[in-house]
């Protein structure tokens, strides 16, 4: 059984015989139904639907654009730099014009190095890191950094980050 939100009996299937397992209870609403909350009632169930106007819903809110951090797949011992790559795409995969903040941090000197700067015609901020030297730990030679960044869109300061962990060894 259905009832619109006054209570009102709207519609009731009795007898029903599943045809292959499936049984369609479909109830079709009127191009302008009451607004309100719908009741569906089953073997001792009771289930719920809303109808609200159009719009009063608040959709989700989405970000506005994401933020990507690409560092190289692979860093050695051997390297004296790294290439960092900060880049803003909306959500139409459009370029994002804006500051970038970005900070690459040594786990075992403790060692930060910043980098500012804004987004070039493709949405993307690119910089050559140095690498501090690697001094011997107790697991041998090797380190770990972490990687952060955030975007300032150009005109609306709405923000973007991004994270990145990777263990250098």
């Amino acid at each position: 059984m259905c009832q619109d939100p006054s209570g009102n009996r709207i519609a009731q299937w009795r007898d029903v015989t599943p045809q292959q397992g499936i049984v369609d209870l479909s109830l079709p609403l009127s191009a302008e139904p009451a607004l309100g909350t719908y009741a569906i009632k089953a073997q001792g169930t009771r289930h719920s639907f809303s109808v609200e106007e159009y719009g009063a819903q608040r959709d989700p809110v989405l970000p506005k654009f994401e933020v990507t951090l690409e560092l190289p797949p692979v860093v050695t011992v051997l390297d004296e730099t790294l290439l960092l790559r900060v880049c803003g795409r909306d959500t139409y995969g459009n370029p994002v014009l804006g500051r970038v903040e970005a900070s690459l941090c040594w786990e075992i000197s403790f060692y930060c190095t910043l980098l500012p700067g804004k987004t070039d015609t493709n949405g993307c901020f690119s910089t050559e890191v140095e690498i501090p030297r690697l001094v011997p730990t107790n697991s041998g030679y090797g380190m770990s950094f972490q990687a952060k960044a955030s975007l300032k869109e150009e005109g609306t300061d709405a923000p973007g980050d991004s994270r990145w962990l990777c263990a250098e060894e």
